[in-house]
């Protein structure tokens, strides 16, 4: 079981606005209708909140982080029918079968105990409602900076390697987290999205290295003097990927899962 990450740490804003395109197409799939209830967990700076408001949903966004919270409460658009809570996936704070749809980007994925966050979107949802939630895949740029930094603090300080995340990407692995309390059909589409940015260095100074996912992992190379070598070693591989000649874009793949 890996521990939570403190999402109020750093600064999630540059890496909020990159995961744009995910929101709209989690909230495309799960097309919340006016006057819907909907759940945004793990609602970060608001993307998913402030969309499905837009189509004219009531929305309850859920976040660990109160700094978060306060960034998303901020963005939501002028009459919309959205409040904020304090929770992660595992520890909702709604009654059971409250909400007609229950949305994620990138958040649930992150959740300690994965079968906990499952049980609880089944709770929340009314019997009909959908569940819709994003996953990355294992492949791609953005996973693999996350690697490196790990592999770096491992070789240059003894750091244990963590444990593999759940593999949320995996049917084999979604469906009987949800056969185990409901009766819900699963079904998961792929899709791709694009982080773009001036130059490789520009990105990764301004979403990568304020990231909560790359802060502790800078901190500790910062507090080792080896922060320069950890900072070549990331471009390399962003460099190294790179779509496009005259500036910065890298692709990743991803999953939305929906049940």
């Amino acid at each position: 079981m890996t521990q939570p990450l403190d999402w109020g740490e750093g600064d999630y804003g540059p890496t909020g606005r990159t995961l744009v395109p995910a929101a709209e197409t989690v909230v495309t799939i799960a097309a919340p209708q006016p006057g819907e209830r909907v759940v945004d967990v793990g609602c970060g700076t608001g993307n998913v909140s402030r969309l499905a408001a837009l189509a004219g949903a009531t929305v309850t966004g859920v976040d660990p982080s109160s700094r978060l919270l306060e960034r998303a409460a901020a963005a939501m658009p002028s009459g919309s029918e959205v409040s904020f809570a304090r929770g992660d996936a595992a520890h909702i704070p709604l009654r059971d079968h409250s909400c007609d749809a229950v949305l994620s980007n990138f958040a649930v994925i992150f959740a300690p105990d994965p079968a906990a966050a499952v049980a609880e979107l089944c709770r929340v949802a009314t019997p009909s409602g959908r569940i819709v939630f994003s996953a990355w895949m294992p492949v791609g740029t953005p996973g693999a900076l996350s690697g490196e930094v790990a592999k770096f603090l491992n070789e240059t300080q003894g750091t244990p390697l963590p444990p593999p995340r759940y593999a949320w990407f995996e049917r084999a692995n979604v469906e009987p987290l949800f056969a185990a309390v409901s009766d819900r059909d699963v079904e998961i589409t792929e899709h791709e999205i694009a982080f773009t940015g001036p130059s490789a260095e520009a990105y990764f100074d301004e979403v990568v290295l304020p990231n909560p996912v790359s802060l502790a992992g800078v901190a500790a190379a910062r507090a080792a003097g080896t922060f320069d070598a950890l900072r070549d070693r990331l471009l390399g591989v962003m460099r190294a990927a790179n779509e496009d000649p005259d500036g910065f874009r890298m692709s990743s793949r991803y999953v939305v899962i929906r049940a």
